[in-house]
Formats: C-alpha cells, structure tokens, sequence
C-alpha cells in the first residue's frame, strides 16, 4: 500500500516538474518520494532492488546537494552490510566521511567512522574496528559530544574485551563511566558497571566481578529497574558457582527468577533456570533437581524461541542424563545441542557437546565414535587456544622489541659519553633480562588463563537486550497481534457468543494485513484505509480492537511503530540513522511525537534506550 501511495506521489511530482523544472519545492519531492521508496525496499529485505534504486537515485544527486548524498550513501552503505559486501559499504561509508569532512560537520564525521568502525566489526578486522572507534572517540571529545563518546569508549571496550585484552577492556569502560557520570545517565552507568563486571568475571577476577554488579545492582534497586535487576542477579549466580558457593548461587538466581515471574520476563528466567539447573548438576549432585529445571527452562526457551538456549539447555540435559547413566537420552540430547552449534558457529557449546557425545559413546562400547568426537573436541579448544595464545606471544613479543629498540636508540645518541655508554649497556642486560622473564611469566600467565577460560560457558556472550530484539523482530515480521490472546479469549468464550466471534474473525483479517503490509510504519495510515482494506469499515474495526485489545485503534499502531523503533534501535546496523530518522522510519512525522510515545510505552525516552545499548 505505502509503496503504491510512493509511486503514485512520485509520478504526479515528475509531471507536475515538467510544466516547472526550477521548482525548489518540487524537485525536494521527488528526492524525498524516491528516498522514501528505497527505504520500503530495505525495510521488506529486498535488497537487491533497494541497492538497484539507490544506485540509479544517486547518480540523480546533484554533487552539491550534500545532504541528500549523505543519506542516500548511508542507505547504500546499510544495504551493503546486509549483503555481507563489507568493503563496499565501507567504500560508501567513506564517500559519507569525505563530505562530512568538508562541511566541517565534525559530528556527523564522528557517527561515519564510528560507523566505520561497526562495518570493521561485522567483517572481523578488530584492528581496523578499534582505530576507527578511537578516532571516533576523540573527535567526541573534541566537540564535547559526551553521549557519543560513551557509546565510542563502550564500542572500544567491548572489541578489546573480544580480543581477550581485558586491561584495556576496563580502561574504556571507565572512561564511559566518566562521560555517563558527568551526563547523570544513571542507567547507563548502570548498564557499565555490569559491562565491567563481565569483563572481570571473564578475566578470572571473580572478587572485582561481584565488586562492579553489585554497583550496577544497587542503581537498578535505586531505579527501581526489575530487568536491569533480575539480569544483574543471573550474573552474580555465575560468578558464585565459579566460586563453588553453591547456596549463594541459588539465592540470587532465585531472586532472579521472582522478579522474571512478577514482570513476565522469560528471556532473563530461562538464564535463571539454567543457572539453578547447573548449581545442582555442578555442585550440589542433585541431579534429578537439576533435570527438572533444565527441562522447565528447555520449554520456555522454545516458547520464546531462543535457538541458544533450547541447545544450551539440551546440552545441560545430555551431561546430567551421561552422569545418571541414562545414555540413549543423553545421546539424543547431545546431537540436537551439537547440530544446532555446528550450524551457528557456537564454538564453546559445540566444544562442550564433542567431548560429552566422546563421553556417552566410550560408555556405550563405541570406542571409535568416542575417538572421533574427543580428537574434534581436542582441535577445537587447540585452534582457540593456539589462536590466543599466537596473540600474546606476539603482542608481548612486539613490547619486548619495543622496550628494547627504544633502548638501544637512547644508547646510540650518547657517543660522546662513552663510560656512561658502557654502563648503559650494562643496565641495558639487566633491564632486557628483567623485562625477558616478565615476559616469560606474563606469557604463562595469560597461557594458563586462556587454559581455564576454555571451559567457561558461552552464555556470558549472549546479551538479555539482543534476545528481546530478536524476539521482537519475529513478532514483527510475523505480523502476529499477539496471538495468545486470540486464543486465551476463544478459550474463555464458552457461549459461543457470535458477536465476539465475529469480532476475533476480524482481527484475524487485520492480522494478516499487518504481516503482509505492515501499514503502521507509514505516517498516513488511518482507520477507514484499514478497514477497507479489509473488508469492513471504521466502526466495526474500531469495536473489535476495543472489545478484543481493550484499547484504541491508536494506540495500537502506535504500539506497533515503538516495538519496530525498538528493535531498530537495538541493531547496531542501524547505528549511523539519528533517533528522528528511525522516528520517520516507522512513521512518526513529529520528533516531539515519537518521542513521547516512545516514553509512553517502553517508559523511557529513545535517547536513553539507545544509550543503555550502546
């Protein structure tokens, strides 16, 4: 409907430019028309003809009219990411650069490298991605923007923490602290303090660990923030069953699974569960506990249809049923964890999964099944581990020369000072077989740390915010109202009353206009359209979403266009878009607007829900 609404606007905008080729007011219209088009295109994934339209519409762009090349540059680099044409995008990304550095827009320079930056992430070049970010960074600095500089120190923060340099990790995270204290954003001090926490717990620092989430927790308790609380929770019951303090894990994985059952959370209780199944499985040989809450957590991971976790909860179930003997389930159960982590690269759950199936088939007399996956297990952990340790060795390597080479340069500048030269050279020996066995022994250090860290579990990589997006992006492309309503209420219409029914027909109809057409993110849409286009007329429709939803036809597109926005907003391809024009994205004309109707349902204000995600 919106696309047909586009093109038809268009073409009486190009008519209507042939009688008045100079019209300023005209030719706006038709960039803006076209623009808009291209960005349906994106928004269905059809990005073959997206690209196609912004190729064709770029070429139109008159070389001066610098704000429509950014944009449509922007969306052309957008396009190309989804494509996985990583250098195309950064080729745009840099046309974007080049232009903000001419005008001299120093904050929009900023977004394009940070965004840079992003691109570099999505293709593996961490090296690139950091240099782009910190560039990024300093111009923030530069022109006091603190609330992207935030975000610049945290992108920093979380490569470094990739990479396993988590000294540097902390060190950024730190410097967001300062912006985000300085700002009075306490979520997102919150949210850090728990980054810093991860980083810890990671670093095998489980005293630090508990120091920065209980810091994050007493915020959430200050804000009275239950999500950000119960999340907060799961991690201190992990970094307590590293601890082997199996009664302090389960008091906080139990509080964490009160404040899920108060607030309707099942993303964070599905964590909970499992962190309750592993305190039994791990440390308290309660096995037949243990099972009852991985099964509990298995179901409603495939209620919410959180791929990990249905595997990661498997996996749990294959171990435990291995340690009871119950080898044909524990067989089952480790092939479906290890399908799913052989098809989503889940490098630590496919680990796992190998040496427990080289496990249950050496019980079950099948040595050569067992030899299979134990060597798979072995070459895993080994490529990870040599990977790592490869990168430390060379990073230690390059200080060592480093420290070396700018020694012996401040020898070679003394000539004229020959005793002192010679002296020199003596503390040199000494210094160089000094910094040598520092050298050895941070090696073996970080060696034996990337031994331990193996083993622990990928579920510190999945974020509680990533998995509400995903989920929302389902719902969304879906289309569904949903539908456990519908259902809840077919259920409890025991007199058969042909009124409601009729009612929940209806919804039924617009339902499915709303997964094909998703007419809410388009600015125009009203209640008579709708209804035509299904079949009935405003009165009808109005009284069915009232009788069936309980609310207005209002509120629920605009419902609908604030859980797009949020899912936009939670997807970091879409970081180079402004809140105004994710705003305009799913329809909202008015920045003032969307902005309290943001607030209005997720009870925060956009700038501080893309913070918190930042």
């Amino acid at each position: 409907m919106a696309l047909t609404f586009y093109n038809e606007a268009l073409q009486e905008s190009l008519a209507l430019l042939e009688t008045d080729p100079d019209n300023d007011t005209l030719q706006k219209n038709v960039l803006t028309f076209k623009n808009n088009i291209g960005i349906i295109y994106i928004l269905k994934e059809e990005f073959d003809t997206a690209l196609d339209y912004f190729e064709k519409l770029l070429s139109e762009i008159n070389k001066t009219d610098h704000n429509n090349l950014i944009v449509v540059l922007g969306n052309l680099s957008y396009i190309h990411i989804n494509m996985d044409n990583y250098d195309k995008a950064l080729d745009y990304n840099n046309r974007k650069l080049k232009i903000n550095r001419e005008t001299g827009d120093r904050n929009n320079e900023a977004r394009s490298v940070m965004y840079n930056g992003n691109i570099n992430y999505y293709k593996g070049d961490m090296k690139s991605a950091l240099k782009n970010y910190k560039e990024a960074y300093q111009i923030n600095l530069e022109v006091g923007n603190k609330v992207t500089g935030a975000r610049c120190a945290n992108n920093l923060a979380s490569v470094y923490q990739k990479i396993g340099e988590y000294e540097n990790a902390v060190d950024y995270f730190q410097k967001s602290l300062l912006l985000k204290e300085e700002l009075g954003d306490k979520k997102g001090l919150a949210t850090t303090y728990g980054n810093i926490g991860i980083v810890y717990n990671d670093w095998g620092n489980q005293e630090k660990a508990l120091e920065y989430y209980t810091k994050s927790m007493g915020i959430y308790l200050e804000t009275e923030n239950k999500l950000g609380l119960a999340g907060m929770l799961n991690n201190i019951g992990n970094v307590f069953i590293e601890l082997n303090q199996a009664d302090s894990a389960l008091k906080y994985f139990n509080r964490a699974i009160v404040l899920c059952d108060s607030t309707g959370n099942r993303n964070i209780k599905v964590h909970a569960l499992v962190g309750v199944g592993s305190v039994y499985a791990e440390l308290n040989m309660k096995y037949d506990e243990a099972l009852q809450y991985f099964l509990d957590a298995k179901l409603l991971a495939e209620e919410i249809n959180s791929g990990f976790w249905v595997a990661n909860c498997k996996a749990n179930l294959g171990k435990v049923n291995y340690e009871t003997g119950n080898f044909p389930k524990a067989l089952k159960n480790l092939e479906e964890a290890f399908n799913y982590s052989h098809e989503n690269n889940a490098h630590e759950l496919l680990s796992e999964s190998h040496l427990y199936l080289s496990k249950v088939y050496e019980a079950m007399g099948y040595p050569t099944k067992s030899l299979a996956h134990f060597k798979a297990y072995t070459q895993i952990n080994d490529s990870i581990f040599n990977a790592d340790k490869a990168r430390i060795v060379s990073e230690l390597q390059t200080k060592y020369e480093t420290e070396k080479k700018e020694k012996e340069n401040l020898n070679l500048n003394k000539e004229n000072e020959i005793q002192h030269l010679k002296l020199d050279n003596q503390r040199t020996i000494i210094y160089l077989m000094t910094a040598g066995i520092l050298v050895a022994v941070a090696l073996l250090s970080m060696v034996y740390f990337l031994y331990r860290k193996r083993t622990i579990a990928y579920k510190n990589l999945v974020t509680k915010n990533l998995e509400l997006a995903q989920c929302d992006r389902k719902i969304l492309e879906s289309g569904e109202i949903i539908p456990q309503s519908l259902q809840k209420i077919r259920e409890a219409n025991t007199d058969d009353s042909t009124e409601l029914s009729k009612d929940i027909e209806l919804i039924e109809k617009l339902n499915t206009y709303f997964g094909e057409e998703k007419p809410y993110l388009y600015s125009n849409i009203n209640i008579e359209d709708v209804s035509a286009q299904i079949g009935s007329n405003r009165t009808y429709l109005s009284k069915a979403i009232n009788n069936v939803f309980n609310k207005s036809f209002n509120t629920l597109i605009n419902e609908f266009r604030i859980r797009a926005a949020r899912q936009l907003m939670t997807n970091n391809k879409y970081d180079h878009i402004s809140l105004e024009g994710i705003g305009q994205m799913v329809g909202y004309n008015s920045r003032t607007v969307f902005y309290n109707n943001f607030k209005k349902v997720t009870g925060l204000t956009p700038s501080y829900f893309r913070e918190s995600i930042g």
